[in-house]
């Protein structure tokens, strides 16, 4: 009985060549991932309000000397105490697509990717939220 190893196959190009393949797709699909590098964003911890009051909270983004081309962030109030309102564009934030969603009023999920307007370069003020206290807080 003759045992036939790979490179005997009837066609012995087909396995490296696919494997090769499978690599580069595995690459490109991992290739962002691999390359992110960590920045910081945060909201002040000294705010305050009135019940019923609207509250600005500042969404700051410390960008420890690298570029950013996309990110996706979220953020939830704790207690249902807050509910989001609306926002202002950051200064930092160069291009169009940027988006700022509540999928529930103490949620909001911030995003921006670079389309052709560049990569946010700076560190400051990603976007000002607006939430509304509860008026029975």
């Amino acid at each position: 009985m003759k045992r036939v190893t790979t490179s005997q196959h009837r066609n012995p190009g087909f396995w490296p060549r696919f494997g090769r393949r499978l690599c580069l797709l595995m690459l490109l699909l991992t290739a962002p991932a691999l390359f992110a590098q960590p920045v910081t964003i945060s909201i002040p911890t000294d705010l305050s309000g009135q019940p019923g009051d609207t509250v600005e909270v500042p969404v700051s983004l410390d960008l420890d000397g690298n570029s950013v081309a996309a990110l996706g962030a979220a953020l939830k109030a704790t207690n249902g105490l807050l509910s989001y309102v609306d926002y202002t564009q950051g200064p930092i934030v160069p291009g169009a697509i940027f988006s700022v969603s509540s999928p529930a009023p103490d949620s909001v999920r911030i995003a921006f990717a670079d389309f052709g307007g560049g990569p946010i370069t700076q560190n400051g003020v990603l976007a000002t939220l607006r939430f509304e206290i509860d008026p029975t807080a």
